[in-house]
């Protein structure tokens, strides 16, 4: 067997760990591995390497981003510059007819995920894949947890705990955004995670006066600082953040946040507080990869070319109580966004322990 091995969209840590647990497996099984660079860019243009010991040694493990790299605006040039999608797919099809491929393990978020059956239906099942979820933002409707999200929250909790010893030290309020794009859980989790006082995410709405009583309260307590957690994509009393404007077609792209945390941080000092706004930006995507990330993206690598192997194909794999799973690639569930609910247990955990996390 011959298989093909992607990165799309986003990056974060866990990808390589999935590489390196697909070459193993395929170089168990005497199957031979290449891994296109660029992502989508890379399987239109038909740039691959050949993977092999020196390229995917135990160091990917622990090693963030992808090897292979990724390109989420490639598709988009070729649209706007007048390619079709069928041009774009019938190319991706005939580089994997041209090198023999008997499957290619697909690794992206959800957009990612709409492209691949964008593509399989196009190519009318000449392509076999196992499609395998990824994105810090853990917003995959199937997945407990998504390939990087654990990572991405172990950098917020350490930048927070930066942040809290020089905020206490002048007696500051920290209003610090983060990612997450629509879903809040890097914001819940993290902000649970490092003590945090206040988490706004955007599936619940706020109230600025509830805001400053919970403030308040950290003030006229113990407390001589508080930490506000901001997810980027939060609206807040008529505080909108912006989107910027895009080219691109909106059905290969996401919009970018640029958040409220600096208008809410503003406003705080205009109530007397001293209130600094910090972003943590791409932090978030770096970083030694996480244990949880280096076991699951191995089982994840390992599992995929195992269903190559057995023809199960044209699925995406997910974790679900601590097993791996496949739903078929068009399965409505596969596209399905996942939010954070009000009845989720921790959102409950946060309520129970006076965090202040919308009008819930």
């Amino acid at each position: 067997m011959r298989l093909g091995i992607v990165t799309l969209g986003g990056d974060c840590s866990g990808l390589n760990s999935v590489i390196y647990g697909a070459y193993k497996t395929a170089k168990n099984k005497d199957i031979a591995l290449i891994g296109f660079n660029d992502g989508i860019k890379g399987l239109i243009d038909n740039n691959y390497i050949i993977m092999d010991d020196k390229v995917c040694d135990e160091t990917l493990l622990s090693r963030s981003g992808t090897i292979l790299r990724t390109n989420n605006v490639y598709i988009h040039k070729l649209l706007n510059e007048g390619m079709s999608p069928s041009d774009i797919y019938e190319k991706i099809l005939s580089n994997y007819e041209s090198n023999s491929l008997d499957g290619l393990i697909y690794i992206g978020g959800d957009g990612s995920m709409r492209i691949a059956r964008e593509m399989l239906s196009h190519n009318k099942d000449k392509m076999k894949i196992v499609a395998i979820p990824k994105t810090i933002d853990n917003d995959i409707f199937m997945t407990d947890f998504s390939i990087g999200f654990k990572t991405a929250l172990d950098s917020i909790v350490e930048n927070l705990e930066r942040i809290r010893s020089t905020i206490a030290s002048h007696e500051r309020i920290a209003v610090v955004e983060v990612m997450g794009r629509d879903a809040g859980f890097l914001a819940m989790y993290s902000g649970i995670a490092s003590g945090s006082d206040i988490i706004l995410v955007n599936e619940f709405t706020h109230n600025f006066e509830a805001i400053l009583k919970k403030i308040k309260s950290c003030y006229d307590g113990v407390k001589n600082h508080c930490i506000i957690i901001v997810a980027e994509a939060v609206e807040l009393d008529g505080l909108k953040h912006n989107i910027n404007a895009t080219k691109l077609s909106k059905e290969y792209t996401h919009h970018t946040y640029n958040g409220v945390g600096k208008v809410l941080a503003d406003k705080l000092v205009s109530h007397g507080y001293d209130a600094k706004h910090i972003s943590l930006g791409h932090t978030q995507r770096g970083g030694i990869t996480s244990i949880d990330d280096r076991i699951m993206g191995a089982a994840y690598g390992a599992k995929a070319v195992e269903m190559l192997m057995e023809g199960k194909t044209n699925k995406m794999l997910y974790m679900k109580s601590g097993n791996l799973n496949a739903i078929d690639i068009f399965h409505d569930d596969v596209t399905k966004k996942k939010l954070l609910r009000p009845d989720d247990e921790i959102v409950s955990f946060a309520k129970n322990m006076g965090i202040y996390c919308g009008e819930i």
